[in-house]
């Protein structure tokens, strides 16, 4: 019984370094993560009449600033927040603003790496989303509070699920990769395969 309990360990050990994983894709994470700040910022507010929002994502650049006035003018709504933009026409906004002065994504993967001679190429995953800004009553300019949110989460990846994961519009979704070689990915792993091979059959050979 023993020996089966063991022998079951490794099987399903086995199969969980060779069955490929399914990771979520950078924008949804980035989009998650954005999310949770900005839920954050808004739910320690404490004052009722801060109900309506205008989000100024002027300072970003031009993909920035409509990425974050559609994630956050979507996420703030489901809150029961009115939501305006700083491309919306008004003359005399009285609500609160949402001054964005930065927003910041920082993804990096590790070196490439394997488990096992047969199994699939990994990879760490590192991802930092930060946004800086402030908030402020829009009709008398007093400052309601800084927002410096920051959320940062990591797993581990397939490196062929690469170019999957960072499909987007969007450049902040493409990470940095540690420069490796088609050498060190792909033959390596053969190689040592291949020497281990050797060193079994030599090692039954002498012994008969």
């Amino acid at each position: 019984m023993k020996n089966l309990l063991t022998n079951l360990h490794i099987f399903f050990v086995f199969i969980a370094l060779i069955i490929p994983l399914y990771a979520q894709d950078n924008l949804a994470l980035i989009d998650s993560l954005t999310r949770e700040i900005a839920f954050e910022e808004f739910s320690s507010l404490t004052d009722p009449a801060v109900n309506s929002v205008l989000i100024d994502a002027s300072a970003l650049d031009k993909t920035n600033s409509v990425y974050l006035n559609l994630l956050l003018g979507n996420a703030l709504s489901e809150k029961s927040f009115t939501v305006y933009r700083n491309s919306d026409p008004f003359s005399a906004f009285e609500g609160t603003t949402f001054k964005i002065s930065e927003f910041n994504v920082v993804l990096v993967y590790s070196k490439p790496y394997t488990k096992s001679f047969i199994g699939k190429t990994f990879l760490k995953r590192k991802l930092v989303v930060q946004l800086f800004g402030q908030l402020f009553e829009s009709k008398s300019g007093r400052i309601i509070k800084p927002v410096k949110g920051e959320k940062s989460f990591d797993d581990e990846i397939l490196y062929d699920e690469l170019e999957n994961i960072e499909k987007s519009p969007y450049p902040f979704t493409q990470g940095i990769l540690s420069d490796i070689s088609n050498w060190q990915i792909y033959f390596e792993p053969l190689v040592a395969l291949s020497s281990i091979a050797v060193l079994i059959y030599l090692f039954f050979s002498l012994r008969t």
